[in-house]
């Protein structure tokens, strides 16, 4: 199935681009250091995956 098909259908909708904010990523990045100074080295380590995955967004979404 299209995605024009799918528009028509109702099936889905068009949405606004959102800007993404990079600050999330830096903010992460901060929390996981503060985690690992704590010794929680596993929160650390999720934090920081996340701060990756926030920065990959925010390079995506200025791409386009």
């Amino acid at each position: 199935m299209s995605f024009e098909s799918l528009l028509a259908q109702d099936k889905i909708r068009a949405v606004e681009k959102k800007r993404f904010d990079s600050s999330l990523a830096e903010r992460d990045l901060n929390a996981a250091g503060h985690n690992l100074e704590d010794e929680e080295y596993d929160w650390a380590l999720s934090i920081a995956y996340n701060a990756v995955l926030q920065a990959g967004r925010a390079v995506m979404f200025h791409l386009q």
